[in-house]
């Protein structure tokens, strides 16, 4: 805050308002802080009640579960699903990304015993890469290779209720069953949510700003807009995840499962997919933090062209 004062002070002919502006985007900068910091909360609230369903799955029902597991396992391997750790994932992986450097380094390369240095160390690398991020990732479905990751040591993997949504996933992707809204939603991508999310926050505050030093009214549109923008793209995979979950239920049902167990199974999919909308409340705030930004990348550049005029 005193950075912000110091940087808009009056010698740069800056009017009382825009000073308050400035304590206005410094507290906003502060909501943001506040908001990541309830949003952590809420998920690591949300996982922990997934362990504590997980928990009793894998234990409390341990005979049903690794009954439903093996059912489930011959249903992956009906439909062509493959079921790979992220150990065995990340190696074929590399093994596949090494034939293909080799064959680019045949033609460049013509020491050999360089070459096969050369593609040891670069699968080494991607291998560990790999692995790190599907660690990172839980339990997790690959359309494109058609697999479900998961580890049977992980907790959060360890039970038939997670293999039956991932399944459910693999089903939506490839058409073989689910809702009509499932699968459009799972057409939807994933990647680049936060970058849309907080540069749409940007543009709008840049906007506003201007707005501001031209005297007019910030409209509710601008004001909504890093929601808005970060609830509409993130929609889908909630809808997704949701659609995966109630197709994983009905699997575990068609194969027998107890009423117990479908109680559980549905609480831990319930908490999971509260895991998820905690992502999508992020995205909004790193929305509005993107806006705050916006909002003094105004500033700085409203300085520089005054500070311009001064010469």
């Amino acid at each position: 805050m005193i950075i912000l004062r110091k940087l808009f002070s009056s010698e740069n002919d800056i009017n009382a308002n825009e000073d308050a502006g400035s304590l206005k985007t410094a507290a906003g900068i502060g909501s943001v802080l506040v908001g990541k910091k309830v949003v952590r909360k809420f998920h690591e609230k949300h996982i922990d009640k997934v362990l504590e369903a997980d928990t009793t799955l894998s234990t409390k029902l341990k005979d049903e579960n690794k009954a439903l597991l093996e059912k489930l396992e011959k249903e992956a391997t009906k439909q062509g699903t493959l079921i790979k750790t992220p150990k065995r994932a990340a190696k074929d992986l590399s093994d596949t990304f090494g034939k293909g450097l080799d064959e680019v380094l045949k033609k460049s390369v013509k020491d050999n015993k360089k070459r096969k240095k050369t593609v040891k160390k670069s699968k080494e690398v991607y291998k560990k890469f790999i692995y790190n991020k599907l660690q990172e990732a839980g339990p997790n479905y690959s359309s494109i290779t058609d697999t479900v990751h998961i580890d049977p040591k992980d907790k959060l993997g360890n039970n038939a209720a997670t293999l039956a949504h991932e399944l459910g996933h693999s089903k939506h992707y490839h058409g073989r069953d689910g809702s009509k809204l499932g699968k459009l939603a799972h057409k939807f991508p994933r990647q680049g949510l936060r970058v849309a999310s907080m540069g749409a926050g940007f543009a709008s505050g840049y906007k506003a700003e201007k707005d501001r030093e031209k005297g007019k009214k910030v409209s509710t549109l601008n004001k909504l807009t890093p929601a808005l923008v970060a609830a509409g793209t993130y929609a889908p995979v909630l809808i997704a995840e949701g659609a995966a979950s109630k197709r994983g239920i009905k699997e575990l049902k068609k194969l027998g499962a107890s009423n117990e167990y479908i109680k559980h199974s549905k609480k831990d999919l319930r908490n999971a997919l509260g895991t998820y909308v905690a992502t999508g409340a992020k995205n909004i705030v790193l929305g509005y933090g993107g806006r705050e930004a916006g909002k003094l990348a105004r500033k700085v550049q409203r300085y520089k062209e005054e500070k311009n005029k001064d010469k």
